[in-house]
């Protein structure tokens, strides 16, 4: 029901607001453990070759726009895109 809403209209300004500040205060969380910022710099020289793309991370993640959500929820989100999965107990 969510996936075809966001699919028809793009989510308000004040959701995606609200969402980037989700995702800021979560990285700024994972800052303060030094595990997971170690984890973290691990993984971006894993994937990126770079430690420094910590610093570019959030900058990718606040440019999105609502109608850049609303054109990856038609093109990754539909029901060519699904499997469904019925799973049944065993009863012996």
């Amino acid at each position: 029901m969510e996936i075809k809403r966001i699919q028809d209209e793009p989510i308000t300004a004040p959701e995606m607001e609200r969402v980037k500040n989700q995702i800021v205060a979560q990285k700024v969380r994972d800052l303060q453990s030094i595990s997971l910022r170690a984890d973290m710099l691990n993984m971006y020289f894993t994937y990126y070759g770079k430690t420094d793309h910590l610093n570019e991370e959030l900058e990718v993640y606040l440019q999105i726009t609502e109608k850049d959500l609303q054109e990856t929820a038609i093109k990754f989100l539909s029901n060519k895109n699904r499997v469904l999965l019925v799973y049944l107990p065993d009863v012996n």
